[in-house]
């Protein structure tokens, strides 16, 4: 039988501060509770 993992998604909101960082593309990775999600960043001034 397989075990279906309900889990309670919200939406979070946090700030990066970019400042010293050079214009261009950069990875994001979130991790809790054994799920890990990635999410691609782009800085352009």
């Amino acid at each position: 039988m397989n075990k279906i993992r309900h889990a309670n998604f919200n939406k979070h909101q946090t700030t990066f501060d970019t400042q010293g960082l050079p214009n261009g593309l950069y990875w994001c990775r979130l991790a809790g509770d054994g799920i890990t999600q990635s999410a691609k960043m782009v800085i352009a001034r």
